[in-house]
Parts: structure tokens; C-alpha cells; sequence
């Protein structure tokens, strides 16, 4: 979630928890400003359901293995979610309230078996046809393999 509004947020929706359950929680808020994208993964790959709004929050998590509850603020973000197979999921900021989000999020977690398989079979075919894209370019530059940037150790590689 944004940071410029995402703690107001986190705290409706805890408090709507607490509510709810009698139980206490606190969402997590998560900033690029402050964590790497490896880092960022690591905690995505930790969560049940994600609910992101930053485009490439939603990519890392996905990648990750964790499904994601996409806030629309920006057509690229609903496309996203309409290629993952789930535009149910995909979350307007026009009427994006804490009991909407609280509810989006109760949603996908009764489904999250379901929401994880039907996102993940696209990712599985989007890494494809990135190694296959990958592929054609080695085959139309002719080299034996393209260097990439080894983010783990900063080291350059053959990939």
C-alpha cells in the first residue's frame, strides 16, 4: 500500500479485525523505500494473502508463490490482476474503504488454495515465455548466453 496513506489504512483495518475477532493484529506496511527487492520477496513469500498497490509489489509477489489482493490506483495495476485470471481481486481506491479491504482480504483467504492455483498457473506460463523470449534472443544475437546482473551477490554471471 502506498505509504503516503497506508498506515491510516493499516490501522482501520486492524482495528476492524480487533473488532471483529477480539483478536489483535497489525498488517504489515511495507516500503521500497526501506527494503530491497529481495527483501520485499523474502516477506511476500512469508504472507498468506498480499494486498498490494504498487505494480511491482504485486509482480514480486506473485513471483513469490503468494497470492495477491491488487488496490487499483492505475489501469496497469487491474491489468495485472485481470491476466492473473482473478479481476474479482482487483480492488478500486475509488471505493476502497477499510471494511471493503477487510472483507476483500477475508474473501481470499476462504479461497486462498484456489486464488494461489489460479495465479500461479500464469506465472508459470509468464516465466516461460520470458525463457523462451530469452531464448530467441540468444538464438538472434547468436551468443552462447547473455550476462545478467547476479542480484544476490552483485557479481556478473553467465546466465
Amino acid at each position: 500500500i502506498d505509504v503516503a496513506y497506508g498506515g491510516e489504512l493499516v490501522a482501520h483495518v486492524s482495528r476492524i479485525y480487533s473488532e471483529k475477532t477480539g483478536k489483535s493484529w497489525t498488517p504489515a506496511l511495507v516500503s521500497n523505500e526501506r527494503l530491497s527487492n529481495h527483501e520485499i520477496l523474502s516477506l511476500a513469500s512469508a504472507c498468506r494473502v498480499f494486498a498490494g498497490m504498487r505494480l511491482h509489489s504485486l509482480i514480486i509477489t506473485a513471483q513469490s508463490g503468494t497470492p495477491v489482493v491488487g488496490l487499483v490506483y492505475a489501469p496497469k495495476v487491474k491489468s495485472f490482476l485481470y491476466q492473473l485470471n482473478t479481476p474479482e481481486f482487483a480492488v478500486s481506491l475509488a471505493t476502497l474503504t477499510p471494511e471493503s479491504l477487510y472483507g476483500n482480504m477475508l474473501d481470499a483467504l476462504a479461497n486462498v488454495d484456489k486464488l494461489r492455483e489460479t495465479q500461479q498457473a500464469v506465472v508459470r506460463d509468464l516465466r516461460m515465455k520470458a525463457e523462451e523470449s530469452a531464448t530467441f534472443l540468444r538464438t538472434t544475437l547468436g551468443v552462447q548466453s547473455i550476462l545478467r546482473n547476479d542480484e544476490a551477490t552483485n557479481k556478473v554471471v553467465n546466465g
